[in-house]
């Protein structure tokens, strides 16, 4: 974050301040320099200098003499950004006093994740000033949905999680001038976690949570208002399991979007269900070796709508047909959609079809499965008994197996 956060020798650096404002590096020559650092998540342009921002190289949140420079760090984030997002959709760059009151359309692209400890939260624009942002609906949407991963809460402009003035931050840059859908994740308890937290709690909580962003940074101001896929499921079907693979799916318009505790009730009377989590899922998209943001707008495999009520969660099951499928591994893609017809995350997976145009079943190597969800109850037990029984001489997980569900 910047140079103040730890004094490696106790020393006042001789810049007129005290205690552990210095921060003393070494020099190639093998000389150590006793300095003060800029706060980097203060010193981008927008909004640059604003409360919550020090104009004292003393304190922690120093933001810098000028923006984004003498800190080429913070330079060459704004270039690479700039390179990365699409020109058409920047609003700004250097401005420090405008500020944005339209909100970017649907077909806006690009998430930025700034990753900082600690606090386990989930925040969002406005930083530099507690006011609602123009895109604070569907910057909501996201930030409920990466909270369901993480088990964080949301910290939102405007509302009563906002935490304190950063004017000059990373997220308010991001989104203010290049129209990216911006977002801090405080991960973990402490800024100094241990490496056995992190590697167990940390990473496996927070990874699920990149990974759908990543799902939706085509459209993060549009995928994230549709139905998300909870369960999806391959087997061989029941009826001509030779010819057909099953494929299960169940998604859910409000499923992501709640706010829950520790004990998974959602907490409604502090995090409401919001707008996009209401509306009924309309139909689910199966696609066969192609992907719906191909290039060819591939039609659908399949789209199951008129054999399913209009409700807010939904579970259907499809049989696809296998005998026209070569040999080797192929692609299955959902894609759930609500009434509102906004298209959630699509979810894909691999399967593999045999020299008899079979799908070939698989299951997961229990020991490895289950010792990373700490579970070695029933659960563990019946996995085993799946690996332990063979099935037509199939070689799956290294071991023979039978695919019981």
């Amino acid at each position: 974050k910047n140079a103040h956060d730890y004094l490696p020798n106790g020393s006042d650096g001789g810049n007129g301040c005290s205690g552990d404002s210095a921060y003393g590096i070494t020099n190639p020559d093998g000389n150590e320099t006793l300095i003060y650092g800029v706060d980097l998540n203060r010193n981008f342009p927008y909004q640059w200098g604003g409360e919550g921002s020090s104009s004292s190289p003393c304190d922690d949140n120093y933001k810098g003499p000028s923006p984004y420079s003498p800190e080429p760090e913070v330079a060459a984030i704004m270039d690479y950004a700039k390179a990365l997002f699409p020109q058409s959709q920047q609003r700004r760059d250097d401005d420090t006093e405008s500020i944005l009151t339209e909100p970017y359309d649907e077909e806006t692209t690009g998430v930025y994740v700034d990753v900082h400890a600690s606090g386990k939260v989930v925040g969002q624009p406005w930083y530099y000033k507690n006011v609602t942002a123009p895109n604070t609906p569907e910057l909501m949407a996201l930030n409920h949905k990466f909270c369901s991963y993480n088990g964080h809460k949301p910290v939102v402009s405007g509302y009563d999680s906002f935490w304190y003035e950063a004017a000059g931050a990373t997220d308010d840059y991001m989104y203010g001038s290049l129209g990216v859908a911006a977002f801090t994740f405080e991960v973990g308890h402490d800024q100094a976690e241990n490496c056995n937290y992190f590697e167990k709690e940390i990473i496996p909580n927070n990874f699920n949570a990149l990974l759908y962003g990543a799902k939706v940074s085509r459209g993060p101001f549009r995928i994230p208002k549709g139905p998300d896929v909870t369960r999806f499921a391959l087997s061989r079907s029941l009826e001509d399991p030779d010819n057909a693979m099953r494929v299960e799916v169940a998604a859910s318009d409000v499923h992501r979007t709640l706010i829950k505790d520790k004990r998974g009730v959602a907490i409604q009377d502090k995090y409401p269900v919001i707008p996009s989590g209401l509306q009924n899922v309309s139909s689910i998209l199966v696609f066969v070796d192609e992907h719906p943001y191909d290039n060819s707008n591939p039609l659908p495999y399949a789209t199951i709508g008129t054999e399913i009520s209009q409700s807010a969660t939904e579970s259907i099951a499809i049989d696809v047909g296998t005998s026209t499928l070569v040999k080797g591994q192929h692609t299955v893609c959902v894609q759930a959609v609500d009434s509102a017809s906004y298209g959630g995350a699509v979810n894909c997976q691999y399967f593999t079809i045999d020299s008899n145009h079979r799908f070939v079943m698989k299951c997961v190597d229990s020991d490895k499965y289950f010792s990373l969800r700490k579970d070695t109850g029933s659960w563990a037990v019946r996995a085993k008994t799946c690996l332990s029984t063979v099935d037509e001489a199939e070689l799956i997980c290294g071991r023979r197996v039978k695919y019981l569900g």
